[in-house]
């Protein structure tokens, strides 16, 4: 082999590496543009107004549903089939719907994708009447990152009091909470 070979092959290896670190350091530029854009929330801040959300009952479509229009406090919860965690969060829905309402607490689920599994399960449970259907648009406002099992907490003045995974800190404070409310009320 030729010493010109052995040199041209030597440029050849120094400009692609020097071009490929060039590569590199550009893609590294971008995702950490990326990570530092805005990526929607999980859901409108805590602290913020409910915004004007129609829906209407799953099992009723006849019956229209003004969240806005609730005195009470209520929780929005979304189920989806394909989560695996959502068959249990259904059947702790269900177990505690009695202290939902003794407690005069709302509780209005949101299915994403259809999710007839999940849908028949609440309905075989008695929550039927508790499934709502809105817009793709409310939904995405709501939920834009498709979430579940997921919750909403809006308070009796439609005030979000906080949005995130079921299971989470104030989840668990919120089952204990009307839990023993409820235990309260027969204790009375």
């Amino acid at each position: 082999m030729s010493s010109g070979l052995i040199y041209l092959t030597l440029c050849a290896l120094v400009v692609t590496t020097a071009l490929n670190l060039w590569l590199v350091v550009r893609l590294a530029q971008k995702v950490e543009l990326i990570d530092q854009s805005d990526t929607p929330e999980l859901t409108l801040p805590a602290g913020s107004r409910l915004p004007t959300i129609a829906a209407h009952l799953a099992n009723d479509p006849q019956v229209d549903i003004s969240l806005n229009d609730i005195q009470n406090a209520f929780v929005i919860l979304f189920l989806s089939d394909g989560c695996p965690s959502c068959k249990e969060v259904a059947e702790e829905v269900s177990e505690h719907h009695s202290f939902f309402q003794s407690s005069n607490v709302g509780l209005w689920i949101m299915t994403l994708r259809a999710a007839p599994v999940i849908r028949k399960r609440l309905e075989e449970r008695g929550l039927g009447r508790n499934i709502i259907d809105v817009s793709p648009e409310s939904l995405k406002l709501l939920n834009p990152k498709s979430a579940s099992p997921f919750y909403i907490f809006v308070n009796a003045e439609n005030v979000i009091e906080a949005g995130d995974f079921v299971g989470d800190e104030n989840w668990n404070s919120f089952v204990a909470q009307i839990k023993d409310e409820a235990e309260s009320q027969l204790n009375i």
